[in-house]
């Protein structure tokens, strides 16, 4: 089993690519840059996946330092990244990285065998993906529900939250989300309708408008509701206020 750790990777893309390598056979370390630098002096680890959202003068250092101090002689450091690569790959290889990809290119479950493929390692090897159902709720305060995941997770749902349209449309493309449970009436800070927008994002692309999307709100505004189906929402609404394996049976009605 080899063992990799994700560097300075967002928490809810964290999320999706520990289960996606988990899942293929993989011992994953989540970790910042700083924690990976002493992880790897003191571990045998094959594998930096460091995510480089922003180029500066820290993290190079940071990734030279991995490289020059490792405990493993034969660690694989690929950095992933949406920068230009075309301007920064020389300079991220000189730094003693063995690779480097564009994040947006790869799906998780594809970015696996990507980096299965870099490193050497055959993809039948990949243990295959669980039966599990992704579910992604967009709620007013994703800390409303974290105690609720785990729940959802023993009814057999892989469940994540969040608030950010960004997030929510990564999460979805990136082909996790089986169904979307969206809070219509989420509002932005200046008092707009966040929910509406969200939904609307979602069912303009075509790799994410047949994904189902049900209303979970509580009290919701007719009128609200009735924008929310006409943007392609379903017409029923699934009350916040529910036990997981209430709306756990929900779900799992709509889908069968």
């Amino acid at each position: 089993m080899s063992k990799i750790i994700l560097a300075e990777v967002e928490a809810i893309m964290a999320d999706m690519y520990q289960r996606k390598f988990s899942d293929s056979g993989f011992e994953v370390v989540l970790a910042t840059g700083e924690q990976s630098l002493v992880i790897s002096q003191k571990e045998k680890i094959d594998i930096v996946l460091y995510n480089l959202a922003l180029p500066n003068e820290k993290e190079f250092e940071l990734i030279e330092k991995i490289r020059s101090s490792s405990f493993y002689p034969n660690m694989k450091i690929i950095v992933m990244s949406n920068i230009d690569k075309h301007r920064n790959y020389e300079d991220i290889i000189e730094l003693g990285a063995d690779d480097f990809i564009i994040e947006s290119d790869f799906t998780p479950a594809e970015l696996v065998l990507e980096i299965m493929r870099i490193t050497g390692q055959n993809p039948q090897m990949a243990t295959g993906q669980k039966n599990d159902i992704g579910v992604l709720f967009v709620v007013r305060d994703p800390k409303s529900i974290e105690s609720m995941l785990k729940d959802f997770l023993i009814e057999g749902f892989i469940a994540v939250a969040t608030d950010n349209a960004y997030d929510a449309q990564q999460y979805v493309m990136g082909g996790e989300s089986k169904i979307v449970l969206l809070d219509v009436a989420l509002r932005d800070n200046e008092g707009g309708n966040k929910g509406l927008g969200i939904l609307k994002l979602m069912k303009s692309y075509e790799e994410t408008k047949n994904i189902p999307v049900i209303i979970f709100s509580e009290n919701i505004e007719e009128e609200t509701k009735n924008q929310a189906i006409k943007l392609g929402a379903l017409d029923l609404n699934i009350s916040p206020n529910g036990t997981p394996k209430q709306i756990s049976d929900q779900i799992r009605k709509i889908i069968e």
